[in-house]
């Protein structure tokens, strides 16, 4: 196995199957996704299905090291591990209020957008398979973080990826826009997830706003529409990885996020947690 090379792991079991989407990276496991993947975890409906799949990977002698485990995952077997804490995951959810409490409780994004309406603008809405506009906003991106040497989107393969992926996502994925014009004042792209918890999530991925109209907040402006849309939809909302101010001054929940980082000795005893987990559901 090479630094780098993915070795996904799959295993199947008369109850079910299970797949580790596992990475070799600097002498360690890690789960592929790269940095443009907020979340990451293993996939499966099986314990034993997933146990096989683990004493593989444990094998291996390598320790496994990745970002970010949720804390609602639900695999349970994560818990029987040492798990350092990362950040939160801000959010809102139709359990904890509705779209008109939503609107009342920001009377000040709701005046700046029907200031922003006033002013001429207009919020436009495309899917993902708009390629030349999502193509675009990650050219917006780049020049916006041209001095960040964290820059994930300074690599030409990963804006490709991530269009292609809005591409294959089509109606999943919501890109939205306000725009002046010609003029797009500020821009976010979105996934809908349908198969996570009870109810479908709108997971904020990517928010451009343009400095030269900073004065009509329009990037806050546009989060804060689409949220009270999506409780207007029955939808729930996910702004993802890190509780920074605009995120946080909407959010009205935020699920834990950890930092996995497992010697090789608890990878191999992944498989014995799972047995575990499994004994103590039966």
């Amino acid at each position: 196995m090479l630094s780098g090379e993915p070795c996904v792991v799959a295993a199947e079991h008369s109850s079910g199957a299970a797949i580790i989407p596992s990475a070799i990276e600097h002498g360690r496991v890690t789960l592929i996704g790269d940095a443009l993947f907020d979340y990451r975890d293993v996939l499966g409906n099986s314990q034993e299905a997933l146990a096989a799949a683990w004493r593989e990977v444990g094998s291996w002698g390598v320790p496994l090291e990745f970002v970010a485990l949720r804390d609602d995952s639900p695999h349970d077997f994560w818990k029987a591990v040492s798990r350092p804490s990362f950040c939160g995951a801000p959010g809102i959810s139709v359990e904890d209020t509705s779209a008109e409490a939503f609107t009342q409780r920001h009377w000040r994004q709701a005046k700046q957008m029907r200031r922003l309406y006033r002013e001429g603008a207009r919020l436009a809405h495309a899917h993902g398979s708009h390629a030349g506009l999502v193509r675009w906003i990650y050219r917006q991106k780049v020049a916006q973080l041209a001095d960040d040497p964290r820059n994930v989107f300074s690599d030409p393969r990963r804006v490709e990826f991530l269009v292609e992926m809005a591409n294959r996502e089509d109606t999943r994925c919501d890109v939205y826009c306000l725009e002046m014009g010609s003029t797009i004042l500020s821009s976010l792209i979105t996934f809908r997830d349908d198969a996570y918890g009870i109810r479908p999530v709108r997971r904020y991925y990517t928010t451009t706003f343009d400095h030269r109209w900073a004065r009509l907040s329009p990037g806050i402006a546009l989060l804060y529409e689409v949220a009270r849309q999506s409780l207007e939809e029955g939808i729930d909302v996910d702004f993802q990885t890190g509780e920074q101010f605009h995120k946080s001054r909407l959010a009205m929940r935020s699920v834990p996020l950890y930092r996995m980082s497992l010697p090789a000795s608890e990878v191999a005893a992944l498989p014995e947690a799972l047995t575990g987990t499994a004994r103590a559901a039966a």
